[in-house]
């Protein structure tokens, strides 16, 4: 799974990287967690990409209570063009959310030991996303995300089963394509991670969601 990010990358970076038509301004964040709003790129009906900051915890637009979205920050890429939580956004409201890096725990005798992992080309990651909008007849109108999970890769299945899809730029295009809706194409564009990434050991300061800031990124001994 993936249950707490990083992103603290420029305006200009962010441009550059996913080709947004209006930048905003996105405050540094080191430790993000669910619930919080997370930056997050799409297309929405037209030929401009967009970036927008939206709810992580995707709330289904037929769910009587929003908390539900309190257990749906991640969705199983094995299964979300069955299950009714995700199906309707696979197809039709897929979307990216960016990361500069993210935290994944491996049990250890002395307690879970967390890990930051990034692209080894220290470029953003654009994590496959499904975005859904929600409204209560009582409550303001919420824009919810999650994020799409896969098998761990070589290099991080040691430390956890399960990670986040990063989509390559050119995986990233097709993933935002609403023309595409053949689930054999989908599975070929996510099935390889092939991206290279780099994985430390950090403190273990980072498990309280509370904390904040660049040290939590440091690398507390020597890469693996």
């Amino acid at each position: 799974m993936c249950g707490r990010f990083a992103f603290f990358a420029s305006s200009s970076d962010v441009v550059k990287q996913f080709g947004v038509s209006e930048p905003i301004s996105i405050e540094p964040r080191f430790n993000v967690s669910p619930t919080q709003l997370v930056p997050v790129v799409f297309s929405d009906g037209d030929d401009l990409v967009k970036l927008k900051m939206l709810r992580w915890g995707l709330i289904p637009y037929w769910a009587k209570d929003k908390s539900i979205g309190n257990r749906l920050i991640n969705a199983r890429v094995e299964t979300i063009s069955q299950k009714p939580a995700f199906r309707e956004a696979f197809f039709r409201r897929r979307c990216l959310v960016l990361a500069s890096g993210f935290y994944e725990w491996r049990n250890a005798p002395g307690g879970k030991e967390p890990f930051y992992i990034r692209r080894s080309d220290n470029k953003l990651m654009g994590f496959a996303g499904l975005r859904e909008v929600w409204q209560s007849d009582y409550e303001s109108k919420l824009e919810t995300v999650t994020i799409v999970t896969t098998k761990a890769n070589f290099n991080l299945a040691e430390i956890h089963n399960r990670m986040p899809i990063i989509l390559s730029s050119q995986k990233q295009r097709l993933w935002l394509d609403k023309e595409l809706l053949s689930i054999a194409k989908l599975d070929i564009l996510m099935a390889n991670q092939d991206i290279k990434l780099d994985i430390y050991p950090v403190s273990k300061a980072v498990n309280k969601s509370t904390a904040e800031g660049k040290y939590l990124i440091n690398d507390t001994t020597n890469k693996l």
